[in-house]
């Protein structure tokens, strides 16, 4: 590989040739020697070791590769279209090897930057005719999630657990859908049974909940809590690992939450009125979420919780659509004034600590 990151641009046709044949020789060999090993009868901890060492190889390989592909302007298409040939090859060892080698292939890894550019090119989307608001919303928040996973203009890789688990959440959605009745309720307690631990997918929850008790007293508001919470814990317990590993499971985050909105008793959501347009507020969010401010990585997370507690200058309500093109979309006037902020608080920070 080194002779292609120094002067893959000087190549000739026969030298490019050459290099693709040996890449795909050693790539074959190895799938060989995997495949080998494999059948043999080898414990159990150097199995795994054996396959680990040369999944993170392949992948690390895998991102090199990607990167110079992107980032070389120099190269031409026949250079990137070899690549892509090499790329594929890799990809196809990567995914024999999950499907074929069980326990020894490890989940847990990040995917190679090209298999996210290849899954990237499917995008999720469920939708059922004349379906109500809630169903929408949260089949909404689904979807988004799962697409977040391989979304272009974020860095992190997803990890082959989490695109297994989109698969098998994407499998249920569309199972379900062929049913002749289907709602909200419905479509939670099933994606609910697979801990399906995503903020987006706690967050409508809780979003539906306060909309539910919004409207009741005291006493009903309280009857209605303790039935949810009663519904939660009878449910179903939900597997031990969900969607997102490092998160509380489903069944803890909801139950606590409830648990403490009925010691709390209230059922209003306190909104905070910025001075800024909504477009204004989403390049903010962008800016914040771009330079680490939040630990939440969920996109959809972090603008549901904008649109449930803040309201911009002209608006009481903002729709996370609107929101979301905000986030994707600023143009340069909008930038122009949220660099007027930023300097603006920049010297403040001057002014009072470094006078």
């Amino acid at each position: 590989m080194g002779e292609l990151l120094i002067s893959a641009t000087d190549w000739q046709a026969d030298q490019l040739a050459s290099w693709r044949d040996r890449m795909l020789k050693a790539i074959e060999d190895l799938q060989k020697r995997l495949s080998g090993q494999f059948l043999n009868a080898l414990k159990e901890q150097p199995l795994k070791r054996y396959l680990h060492f040369h999944q993170r190889y392949l992948i690390h390989l895998s991102d090199r590769l990607t990167d110079l592909r992107s980032q070389s302007a120099g190269l031409s298409s026949t250079i990137a279209n070899v690549i892509n040939e090499v790329l594929e090859g890799i990809e196809k060892v990567l995914d024999n090897a999950k499907e074929h080698f069980g326990e020894g292939f490890d989940l847990s890894a990040s995917v190679s930057l090209y298999h996210k550019e290849r899954s990237a090119q499917i995008r999720y989307s469920f939708s059922i005719p004349n379906c109500d608001q809630r169903t929408y919303g949260l089949l909404e928040a689904v979807a988004n999630t799962l697409n977040e996973l391989t979304e272009p203009n974020t860095q992190r890789k997803p990890t082959y657990y989490e695109m297994l688990f989109a698969h098998k959440i994407s499998s249920i959605i569309a199972q379900l859908l062929t049913m002749t009745a289907i709602d909200s309720r419905l479509l939670f307690d099933r994606l609910y049974m697979e801990n399906f631990n995503a903020p987006a997918f706690a967050l409508w929850y809780q979003q539906d909940v306060l909309e539910s008790i919004s409207g009741l007293d005291g006493a009903a508001r309280k009857q209605f809590l303790n039935q949810e919470i009663n519904r939660l814990l009878l449910t179903g317990i939900p597997p031990r690992q969900g969607f997102h590993e490092d998160r509380l499971s489903i069944n803890e985050e909801l139950t606590r939450w409830v648990v403490k909105v009925a010691t709390l008793d209230t059922g209003a959501v306190q909104q905070l009125p910025l001075d800024l347009s909504v477009t204004q507020i989403g390049l903010f969010i962008r800016l914040c979420q771009q330079t680490g401010c939040f630990h939440e990585q969920s996109i959809s997370g972090l603008l549901r919780f904008f649109v449930r507690h803040f309201t911009s200058k002209k608006q009481t309500h903002i729709s996370q659509k609107s929101l979301a093109k905000a986030f994707y979309n600023a143009d340069q006037t909008t930038a122009a004034t949220c660099r007027a902020w930023l300097q603006r608080m920049i010297d403040q920070i001057n002014k009072r600590y470094f006078p």
